[in-house]
C-alpha cells in the first residue's frame, strides 16, 4: 500500500500520470505548468479556481509576486504549494514533496527520459535537472542531516524573465536624471565616473516593510593613492610621538574600496536618493563600512560624478581621500581591531 501511495503522489507531482504516456519522449512533451496551474495565467485566474487558501508570498526578489498555501490536496493529503509570477503571469511551482528522492527521479526519468543535468549550489543543496530545466528536484540538506525534496516547475527563461524585471526597476533610476543636470540621465553620469571608478554595478533588492531599492556600486580605481595617503597619515602620527606599530601599517594593505548609492522607489513611481555608503576592504578580511547622510550623497553627485572629477587630494563638502583616512584610522578603532 505504502509503495503505492508513493508511485501515486509521485506520478501526480510530474503532471502526466503513470500511463503509457510515460513512454513519450521528452521532446514530444510540452511542460505548460502543473495540473490545474499553467504557466502564463495571471494572480486573478489562479485565485478564482478555489484551489486551496492562497495569501501572498514575501519573496527576496524583485519582479516576482508569489501566492502560497498549505491546504493544497494531493489524495485527500494537505501539501504546501508555491506559485511565483512575473508580471502577472505564472512562471513557476513549488511543491515540497514527502516522498523517497529515489522513487521521484524513477518516475521523473520515466517521464522525461534521462536527466538533463545535476548542479550543486552549495554543500546542501544539490538539483537534478529534466527536459532542460523545465523540471528539477531539489535537495536540501539540513544541519541536522534531514533532507527535504522540493519539485519544480518553471518556464524555460524563467531566469531571464525575473532578471528582466529586476533590470527594469534599475532603469527606473538609470533613465531618470535631476534636475540640476538635465543633459544626461543618472547611468550615463555614474556609468561614466571614469575618473575615480571602474567596475561600476547596478542591482535591484528588496528593503524591509516592501520597499524596493536601487543599489549603484563602484570600485575606486587607484588604491595606490588610498594606501600613499594612509601611510602618511600613520607617518604623521609616529612623528607626533603616538604608538604606531608594524600591523597598523598592515592595515593600509587595501583590497577594495567601493563607492555605494542607494535609492529607494516610492509609491507613485518616483525616487530618492537614500544613502550613500565607502566601503573599505583590507587583504587581512577586515571591513570598515562608512555611512553618509543622503545629503553628502547629493553633494557627491553634484560636484564629482556628473562633472566626473575624483575626490583624490581635493577637501570639498565630501570627505577627500586624506579625511577618510583620518576618519578610518580616528573613529574605527573597534572595526580594526576585529
Amino acid at each position: 500500500m505504502y509503495l503505492k501511495l508513493v508511485t501515486y503522489l509521485t506520478c501526480a507531482l510530474v503532471l502526466a500520470g503513470c500511463g503509457n504516456e510515460q513512454e513519450k519522449s521528452i521532446e514530444s512533451k510540452t511542460i505548460d505548468g502543473f495540473k490545474q496551474f499553467k504557466f502564463g495565467s495571471s494572480i486573478d485566474e489562479v485565485t478564482k479556481g478555489g484551489f486551496c487558501s492562497f495569501r501572498f508570498s514575501r519573496l527576496p526578489y524583485i519582479g516576482v509576486e508569489a501566492l502560497e498555501c498549505s491546504d493544497y490536496l494531493v489524495e485527500g493529503e494537505k501539501r504546501l504549494l508555491s506559485l511565483l509570477f512575473i508580471k502577472n503571469r505564472l512562471a513557476r511551482i513549488v511543491l515540497p514533496s514527502a516522498e523517497n528522492e529515489e522513487a521521484i527521479i524513477s518516475v521523473l526519468k520515466s517521464q522525461y527520459g534521462p536527466q538533463t543535468s545535476t548542479e550543486k549550489r552549495s554543500d546542501k543543496i544539490f538539483d537534478t535537472l529534466f527536459a532542460n530545466g523545465a523540471v528539477k528536484l531539489s535537495k536540501t540538506i539540513g544541519d541536522n542531516g534531514e533532507v527535504s525534496n522540493v519539485i519544480v516547475y518553471s518556464v524555460l527563461d524563467y531566469t531571464m524573465r525575473r532578471k528582466a524585471a529586476e533590470n527594469e526597476v534599475v532603469s527606473s533610476i538609470t533613465n531618470g536624471h535631476y534636475n540640476f543636470n538635465k543633459s544626461m540621465t543618472i547611468g550615463n553620469a555614474l556609468n561614466g565616473w571614469s575618473s575615480e571608478c571602474s567596475n561600476t554595478e547596478w542591482e535591484a533588492f528588496a528593503a524591509p516593510r516592501g520597499i524596493t531599492g536601487v543599489k549603484y556600486s563602484c570600485s575606486v580605481r587607484d588604491l595606490r593613492e588610498w594606501t600613499r595617503a594612509a601611510k602618511k597619515y600613520l607617518k604623521s602620527e609616529q612623528q607626533r610621538g603616538m604608538n604606531v606599530g608594524a600591523d597598523v601599517f598592515e592595515s593600509t594593505e587595501v583590497e577594495n574600496i567601493k563607492n555605494e548609492l542607494t535609492w529607494f522607489i516610492n509609491v507613485d513611481g518616483s525616487a530618492q536618493l537614500e544613502s550613500l555608503q565607502y566601503v573599505l576592504k583590507w587583504k587581512n578580511g577586515r571591513q570598515h563600512i562608512d555611512e553618509n547622510s543622503k545629503e553628502r550623497g547629493m553633494a557627491l553627485l553634484k560636484n564629482f560624478i556628473y562633472p566626473n572629477k575624483t575626490r583624490l587630494g581635493v577637501s570639498a563638502e565630501y570627505m577627500s581621500i586624506e579625511d577618510q583616512v583620518v576618519w578610518v584610522f580616528e573613529r574605527s578603532e573597534k572595526s580594526m581591531k576585529q
